[in-house]
């Protein structure tokens, strides 16, 4: 707990123009608040009388951050050395934060400055909705005012998913995957739709996927199935006592590489993949980890904007809005399979679908047509999540 007060002292001892404000991020206890006030005060008598200090000073979850008046920014290195919840940067400080003043690609990001980032689109998207409600503005749904504050609210955290890709006949069929062979037993046999095996897509572990999930998840064995052009589809949860190796089926006999080549090749655009179609080698992807969080935002926002400005007569926070657009780049980060976040809109936007739980684009198992696929979660009345799924192709 010394180093943010000692990071100050240097600080405030090099640059006596610096000046202190309460930022967000991690938790300091109340003394170092304290004692970093009478250090920048000795420098800066000014400081100690704010009033974000008399309003903070005895809380337990605060911290610092100190930014320069005038002063060398090599000499201030405290970023994320955060501040009481609630509070937010501001957009030229998340900009100064970033490379080139943009989030990268990937969507790759620190933790804390994503975590701002967030906010600040939570809050603009209230912005705007109170500018609809205090104007008294008839609105609808469609409205490109009040879809683009629903776009906001999409932004946030995705966990791509990292996969190994495995003979089908050597994977663990206990263990989540892409595109099968899943665990299948009498209770829970391979599906059937209109005379044909059903193509394995997904199965997850849900207890693994519970410390990272914004909701109560469940547990069980997630399972999704599809048939031809994956226009009917199965998602089941197999209980967890059920998924045990004495319990588990063997696959049926005729499926193997030559059924799903026919499907991949003729019918159907989803189907389990093969490492060489010559050989019809069946490979499944079996999921080794989701643990690296990346930042997820709907598409082109800077392009959405655009047509704001004949709706938003509020010069300010119009102003406010390009500010933050400008951030981001043009397209959905992810062209991977990840957990939660959002998509890139092919046949319908996300703000029209139900939260996304698992995003499944193109590489590296799945053809879609081009397209992309989801499924999506929501609770029901009883608190109890349910799932559904869609795709689009291009």
């Amino acid at each position: 707990m010394r180093r943010p007060f000692r990071c100050l002292r240097e600080a405030t001892e090099r640059h006596p123009g610096l000046q202190v404000v309460i930022l967000a991020g991690i938790f300091c206890e109340g003394q170092v608040l304290t004692e970093c006030c009478r250090v920048a005060s000795r420098v800066n008598p000014d400081i100690a009388g704010r009033p974000s200090f008399g309003e903070y000073a005895n809380e337990p979850l605060i911290g610092l951050r100190v930014v320069g008046r005038g002063a060398p920014s090599d000499g201030i290195q405290l970023r994320t050395l955060a501040r009481r919840e609630g509070t937010a940067m501001n957009i030229k400080e998340i900009k100064s934060a970033l490379d080139a003043q943009m989030i990268n690609q990937s969507g790759e990001i620190k933790t804390e400055l994503g975590n701002f980032i967030i906010q600040m689109a939570k809050s603009i998207s209230s912005e705007i909705e109170n500018y609809i409600s205090d104007n008294k503005l008839d609105f609808d749904e469609y409205h490109p005012l009040v879809r683009f504050s629903k776009k906001l609210l999409l932004i946030s955290w995705c966990y791509p998913i990292s996969t190994k890709k495995i003979e089908a006949s050597r994977v663990n069929r206990l263990n989540s995957m892409f595109c099968g062979p899943f665990f299948i037993s009498k209770e829970f046999p391979w599906p059937e739709m209109d005379g044909r095996y059903a193509e394995p897509i997904v199965q997850l572990n849900l207890e693994e996927v519970q410390p990272i999930s914004p909701v109560p998840i469940g547990s069980g064995m997630l399972q999704l199935w599809a048939g031809e052009w994956g226009e009917d589809f199965l998602i089941r949860i197999i209980p967890p006592a059920e998924i045990e190796e004495e319990n588990m089926s063997l696959i049926p006999e005729c499926i193997k590489g030559e059924y799903y080549g026919e499907m991949r090749w003729g019918i159907t655009l989803i189907a389990w993949p093969e490492d060489d179609y010559k050989k019809k080698v069946p490979i499944a992807y079996e999921i080794t980890e989701f643990k690296l969080q990346k930042l997820s935002w709907p598409g082109d926002l800077e392009g959405l904007s655009f047509s704001l400005e004949e709706e938003l007569k509020d010069a300010q926070l119009v102003d406010k809005i390009r500010e933050f657009v400008s951030i981001f780049p043009c397209d959905h980060p992810s062209t991977e399979p990840h957990l939660f976040g959002s998509f890139d809109q092919i046949q319908y936007d996300p703000i029209d679908a139900n939260a996304t739980f698992l995003a499944l684009e193109s590489r590296p198992c799945f053809d879609w047509n081009s397209g992309n696929a989801q499924i999506s979660y929501w609770q029901n009345d009883k608190g109890e999540v349910e799932f559904g799924f869609a795709w689009s192709c291009q």
